[in-house]
């Protein structure tokens, strides 16, 4: 016989990230940074229409959104995200991010947007944006949109 411990395990967790971007390039790059230096695993795609779809079919952690996008800007996008009945409830609660070449503007903030990374981006300006909202986040207990405990197997 052994003796359990009551505080719960501490389980990793791997934050999945969709970028939205029409620029191959600057998407790359931020992908690289959200998989190598942050440990995200990342979705890249193109267009404000591929990202309504994909956040009708699964959860995500954060969405990076270009703001000079074709036929949607990221500001119409993320206003559309908030008030989508097709997007996932959980995707509509999300950080969604800024990425662009402008400073912050108040129309970010008025789309609920929660920041904002300049291009070109670096480590840094990830780090500064992300950094409040993982601050504390350590284990599935602590955080993780995904992840629901009733996803645990029972154990008896």
């Amino acid at each position: 016989m052994y003796a359990c411990e009551s505080t719960p395990s501490r389980i990793p967790i791997i934050l999945k990230s969709l970028v939205v971007d029409d620029n191959l390039i600057t998407s790359e790059i931020l992908s690289k940074i959200l998989t190598k230096k942050f440990k995200h695993q990342v979705i890249c795609i193109s267009s404000s229409s591929e990202a309504l779809n994909l956040l009708s079919q699964d959860i995500y952690d954060f969405i990076f959104m270009d703001i000079d996008m074709p036929i949607l800007s990221g500001i119409e996008m993320s206003i559309k995200i908030r008030n989508s009945t097709t997007v996932m409830e959980k995707n509509r609660e999300i950080p969604i991010f800024a990425y662009t070449t402008k400073e912050w503007e108040k129309e970010f903030s008025n789309a609920s947007m929660n920041g904002y990374i300049q291009k070109p981006t670096s480590y840094d300006k990830v780090q500064t944006v992300i950094g409040k909202f993982r601050k504390n986040i350590n284990s599935i207990s602590d955080f993780n949109p995904r992840f629901e405990f009733s996803d645990l197997p029972a154990f008896v």
